[in-house]
């Protein structure tokens, strides 16, 4: 799939393969985690990115917002990614099967890391968010039952809410809103940016980066990147215990 919203004839100043926009949100995911796995304890008062100009005497809190604006964008190409994904599968099956599995197997890691704890039935791992949407998107795609392209993608965000996945209801009906709107980049950048804007600055630097994306899946099997998940988060969780 082209970028159909590039009418310039010279093309696009630069553009990325699926594969790139992956590292990319990796990238923003570490350093989102760290910030909120080794900083955020040592902060005394919560802070977001509406403070960023209120604590530029705190340096530490000021480190802790960059660290969380630079992780925004990480989702919104997650999402990205996955109606890429749901489009060009071969198997919906496979695709969701795959997510089941790294939500299971994320989830401990991720309750280690992020809450101090084995298990926190409070909060669930982003892949369990991604894997709800994904069948949003099975029920937007379904023509037998045309009432399930409505209450499938509410249920699936009434449950997502309900079960404390990360970004809740927000995170299945991101990825609904960037589905209907794929027609055209720039009008798909647009609306996932005023959906997002809440989040702050980070997620227009995501839908930037996603308008520039040529439809081209890039070198190398990038499926790996998503073990990486569960890695990184068991990785964080062992240093913080050990030196913290």
């Amino acid at each position: 799939m082209q970028n159909t919203c590039d009418d310039d004839s010279r093309g696009p100043i630069f553009s990325l393969t699926g594969t790139q926009l992956k590292l990319i949100a990796m990238l923003a995911m570490f350093i989102d985690h760290a910030a909120v796995v080794f900083i955020e304890p040592q902060l005394l008062v919560p802070v977001t990115w509406l403070d960023f100009l209120t604590v530029s005497s705190d340096s530490l809190a000021l480190v802790y917002l960059i660290m969380r604006s630079i992780g925004r964008i990480a989702f919104p190409i997650f999402c990205f990614l996955l109606i890429e994904g749901f489009v060009h599968t071969r198997s919906v099956k496979a695709y969701a099967g795959r997510l089941g599995v790294l939500a299971l197997l994320s989830e401990l890691p991720f309750d280690l890391a992020l809450f101090r704890q084995s298990l926190d039935w409070s909060h669930q791992n982003v892949f369990f968010t991604l894997l709800a949407a994904l069948l949003a998107l099975v029920s937007l795609k379904q023509d037998r039952y045309r009432w399930l392209k409505v209450i499938g993608p509410l249920f699936l965000m009434v449950l997502a809410e309900l079960g404390g996945v990360d970004y809740g209801y927000f995170g299945v009906a991101l990825v609904v809103l960037l589905y209907l709107s794929r027609s055209n980049r720039f009008y798909q950048a647009l609306v996932g940016s005023l959906a997002s804007i809440w989040e702050g600055p980070g997620v227009l630097v995501a839908y930037f980066l996603i308008y520039h994306y040529n439809g081209e899946k890039g070198r190398g099997n990038s499926r790996w990147f998503y073990f990486l998940y569960p890695a990184h988060l068991l990785i964080y969780a062992g240093i913080r215990y050990l030196l913290l």
